[in-house]
């Protein structure tokens, strides 16, 4: 995780500058929720 745009294009120009990285994919996830099931012991 980055702290903002900036830090994070910074990262990214920094892995994008190493041998052999062609490109690179970000995905940026704004919320997230977690379901919480609780499974029977059998």
């Amino acid at each position: 995780a980055t702290e903002n745009s900036q830090t994070l294009e910074e990262l990214l120009r920094t892995i994008q500058s190493w041998p052999n990285v062609t490109r690179t994919e970000t995905q940026v996830i704004l919320s997230t929720y977690k379901i919480r099931q609780q499974l029977p012991i059998i």
